[in-house]
């Protein structure tokens, strides 16, 4: 569903042709972004000692920043 309204509404050209391939790499990338949002967690709570509340806005904007910057990089440019 997301994948759809991306390449619908945020994203107007498309990199690849082949919808399944673009649902794919869309899907990596989210896995990536999660990957990102627990490695910021960890780092803001557990060496930076930081209370969870400022630790989860940090890591929930880093990881929405990331994600859309490499969908449009990889996928819609």
């Amino acid at each position: 569903m997301v994948y759809l309204a991306s390449a619908h509404w945020a994203f107007q050209k498309r990199r690849f042709g082949n919808a399944i391939f673009e649902s794919f790499l869309f899907v990596l990338i989210g896995v990536v972004g999660l990957a990102i949002n627990d490695a910021m967690l960890w780092i803001s709570v557990e060496i930076l000692v930081w209370s969870l509340l400022p630790a989860k806005f940090l890591a929930a904007g880093f990881s929405f920043l990331t994600n859309f910057a490499l969908r449009k990089v990889v996928l819609f440019n």
